[in-house]
């Protein structure tokens, strides 16, 4: 209640991004108005929200995963990576658009920073011990995308080298 009565922006970015830790999808609602804020911090602290809980049930995953794609198209950096870092938590088809959407990026020369960070934790023991947890087929695809990375020298030497810190994670 306190949230929905704050004008403090701060306020509602530092609430947002903890707001489902104990809320879960009780909060989803609020988080996904959050989301649709033309605040970009209480965007990316929405977005934050979800992945700040732990062990997702499938349920949770049923409503998070779909709306978290949704924003792999934005056209703000930080806004599609903060979304992309979520289907971490998602598996299968959500997976399979995560890494669709990094070799397209590589294919177009548009690969930044902000995309490696989806990756770093994609098939870390955490990741993989979930129930829907990514694939070894999705793992081994994430793993040739980063080594590609690496490789493809038009892209800035930060990049590549981000790329290859998430390989040796």
């Amino acid at each position: 209640a306190a949230l929905v009565k704050t004008t403090d922006p701060e306020y509602k970015t530092i609430a947002f991004r903890h707001l489902m830790t104990h809320g879960r999808l009780a909060a989803f609602e609020q988080v996904k108005t959050a989301a649709k804020s033309q605040n970009p911090s209480e965007v990316l602290s929405a977005l934050e929200s979800p992945r700040n809980m732990q062990s997702w049930t499938p349920e949770e995953q049923t409503a998070i995963c779909p709306w978290a794609a949704d924003f792999l198209a934005d056209t703000r950096p930080a806004v599609a990576s903060r979304a992309a870092s979520l289907l971490g938590n998602c598996g299968g088809e959500f997976v399979d658009k995560l890494l669709v959407k990094g070799e397209d990026a590589l294919k177009n020369k548009t690969f930044t920073t902000a995309d490696v960070a989806a990756y770093r934790e994609l098939c870390g023991p955490k990741k993989r011990g979930q129930p829907n947890g990514p694939s070894e087929a999705q793992c081994g695809r994430a793993r040739k995308l980063l080594e590609k990375v690496v490789e493809a020298k038009p892209l800035e030497m930060q990049i590549r080298t981000t790329a290859l810190t998430t390989l040796a994670y």
